[in-house]
């Protein structure tokens, strides 16, 4: 829908100490959106309960595996395709899994760049409500950013006694790009607060984020995808 600002999904990830949801921007396209975001979801196995691809838990796990078989497949002369295709054939047997729903999953994730490529916010919460800014959070998320040409902003939040604050951060840029940082700061940070051995959870969480996530020099594609996210920052109400 041009113009407009779409909700396309939110939900848990992982053990659920996030919520990422997603909406997007001049989208023609919202089926293949959300089945994109959806996929992506499956890739990096952050659905915590069931599958956001509406996959087994055993078809989630083969899929990347499956996946190359099927690459095989479709590559392969006749004699060998034969070969292949029987293994593909025992191996989804295993999973009770379709050719066709391999093939469907496979293609979400690599989508058109119309798809892949279409203005996104991205907002990664915590599900406990808090309106404290965990500065910890907000440096993994701009080293997030710094890697994959993301702009990061702040989503607002209200707590009791009517505080006011922010949860959180929103990941500004390409539908596939901004799905794929939110999920893996979700798993960075969760992984921090979960292992922490230390009274300062803060400052132990800073330093895993730090060691986990590395910076460097930006590439010029980098760069000037980091620009492009920081320009759409507008389109979502936020101040570059």
């Amino acid at each position: 829908v041009s113009g407009e600002a779409m909700p396309l999904l939110e939900q848990c990830v992982y053990a659920g100490t996030f919520e990422v949801s997603v909406t997007v921007k001049d989208c023609d396209d919202l089926a293949r959106a959300r089945k994109l975001a959806l996929a992506l979801f499956t890739r990096f196995k952050a659905s915590p309960n069931s599958d956001a691809f509406g996959l087994s838990s055993s078809q989630a796990e083969a899929a990347d595996r499956l996946s190359k078989i099927l690459d095989r497949v479709d590559r392969c002369t006749s004699g060998e395709q034969r070969n292949a295709r029987g293994l593909l054939s025992r191996e989804l047997a295993r999973v009770e899994w379709s050719e066709l729903g391999l093939r469907s999953f496979r293609d979400s994730l690599n989508p058109s760049s119309d798809v892949a490529g279409v203005k996104a916010e991205v907002k990664v919460k915590f599900t406990k409500k808090v309106t404290t800014r965990r500065q910890w959070f907000e440096s993994a998320a701009d080293r997030v950013s710094n890697l994959m040409g993301l702009a990061v902003g702040l989503n607002n939040s209200s707590g009791t006694f009517g505080r006011t604050g922010h949860n959180g951060v929103a990941f500004i840029g390409p539908l596939a790009a901004a799905v794929a940082g939110a999920v893996l700061l979700a798993k960075v940070a969760e992984v921090a607060i979960s292992t922490c051995v230390r009274h300062d959870k803060d400052s132990w969480a800073n330093a895993f984020c730090q060691e986990v996530l590395p910076t460097g020099c930006q590439s010029d594609a980098v760069l000037l995808q980091l620009q492009k996210s920081q320009d759409w920052m507008i389109d979502f109400n936020y101040i570059s």
